[in-house]
């Protein structure tokens, strides 16, 4: 089981989890934050605890672990892992802001156009006129840095993102070391500038806005095989080896699971799965919320 006690304040989550033999209880190491990616976030700025994001049944949200429904095969049968997620630390006068995505600087009235500068430590690095600028962590590159027109940058990579937002001058988002101080100053435009952490907590500016890389916050993740490895002393058919580098690849599932992400016909994935179960590298369980359900777990893993 990937943990043996959380901390949880939703009755549903706490149900699920007391089905399935998980302890509740309040300052457990890990804590579980049932809904979407704004609360997992909210977490994230808040507590330096390890955070386990749940969401509600059939939504899909990038930084939970799992939705409620699919939660008790993962915590029974999969693996979990706990990485670290940057954040950031603005300094807005006396007021401090802590990011997990992006610092957003924006004028109060949207549509309105704003003058800055940006400092990189001591030198200056962008003079622009725009709608705002971005501040934002690998992670907050695919969120609104990503919508605005920035990078993809790829998680674990020790940099950080300046983003100007619909620029005048056609400037572009410029990639700094994550251990550089970032001050955004001069600013000028006809309404109140606003500092806004992942689109949730604002402060007004009225001066200048220096970010810096905070501790970091912890989040859990799945824990993924190597995908298409399969043992070089075992043949099998190309559905079955199909079928195994998707379980590598996504952990626990239910035939119907499989047979949805790879596409084949589901007497198919019930052969590969035979086959598969056979050879010994497929376990089946029955699924401890709902006995009619059977869920298939990799092993074996390759050693190559």
């Amino acid at each position: 089981m990937c943990f043996d006690e959380l901390e949880a304040d939703n009755d549903e989550l706490r149900s699920v989890l007391d089905a399935v033999g998980v302890k509740v209880r309040k300052g457990a190491p890990v804590r579980a934050v049932y809904g979407l990616d704004r609360d997992v976030l909210a977490a994230l700025r808040a507590d330096d605890r390890p955070i386990l994001g749940v969401s509600p049944p059939g939504i899909k949200s990038p930084l939970a672990i799992a939705d409620l429904k699919s939660l008790p095969m993962l915590l029974n049968y999969g693996e979990c892992t706990t990485v670290e997620v940057p954040r950031l630390r603005a300094e807005i006068g006396d007021t401090v802001l802590t990011a997990v995505n992006e610092i957003a600087i924006f004028p109060s009235r949207s549509a309105t156009l704003m003058e800055y500068v940006i400092y990189v430590g001591d030198e200056e690095a962008i003079t622009d006129i725009a709608d705002g600028v971005l501040i934002a962590t690998p992670l907050g590159s695919t969120a609104y840095a990503y919508s605005a027109g920035g990078p993809v940058i790829m998680h674990g990579a020790k940099v950080l993102e300046v983003l100007p937002v619909n620029s005048l001058f056609g400037r572009r988002a410029l990639i700094v070391n994550d251990g550089e101080t970032i001050k955004v100053t001069q600013i000028k435009s006809r309404f109140p500038i606003e500092a806004i952490a992942d689109g949730a907590v604002r402060a007004e500016v009225k001066g200048e806005v220096t970010v810096r890389r905070g501790p970091p916050a912890k989040l859990v993740r799945i824990v993924r095989g190597r995908r298409g490895t399969v043992p070089s002393n075992v043949k099998l058919p190309p559905s079955a080896r199909y079928v195994y580098s998707i379980m590598m690849e996504r952990g626990p599932l239910t035939m119907g699971e499989i047979a949805e992400i790879s596409g084949l016909p589901k007497r198919t994935v019930r052969h590969a799965l035979k086959v598969l179960t056979e050879r010994g590298l497929v376990e089946a369980y029955l699924d401890p919320l709902d006995t009619r359900r059977r869920i298939y777990k990799v092993v074996q893993r390759s050693t190559q």
